[in-house]
């Protein structure tokens, strides 16, 4: 008869990408719950830090680049790279809590859509 010869090393190829996920494995609630409260802990501190460290290396940049253009414009020039921190604090207040939720939230959700509950 008519024999069809597979040269495929895996005859029967896993549709899953990931082998070491078992996605037949049942998933609690309160383990699923507990990864995404882990996952939104981990996004707001990693987004503070993140938002904290930004500008903390590129404000004596902006600070400079200003004080550039100020000086053209007025006509005058001054002490360049003196007090390079002044004026931080208010986009350190403003910006830190928003981009450390935005990780937050950013995180949790695609941590539930791999999880398939988004």
């Amino acid at each position: 008869p008519n024999a069809v010869l597979n040269l495929d090393p895996n005859p029967h190829p896993n549709p899953n990408p990931n082998p070491n996920l078992n996605v037949n494995a049942p998933v609690s609630l309160a383990s699923a719950a507990a990864t995404n409260a882990g996952e939104f802990w981990t996004g707001l501190l990693a987004g503070g830090v993140s938002r904290t460290a930004k500008l903390l290396v590129l404000h004596p940049a902006d600070t400079v680049k200003t004080r550039v253009q100020v000086g053209a414009i007025a006509g005058r020039q001054g002490a360049l790279f003196a007090d390079l921190y002044d004026g931080i604090l208010p986009p350190l207040v403003a910006g830190t809590p928003g981009s450390a939720l935005f990780f937050a939230v950013k995180d949790l959700v695609q941590s539930a859509a791999r999880r398939g509950q988004a």
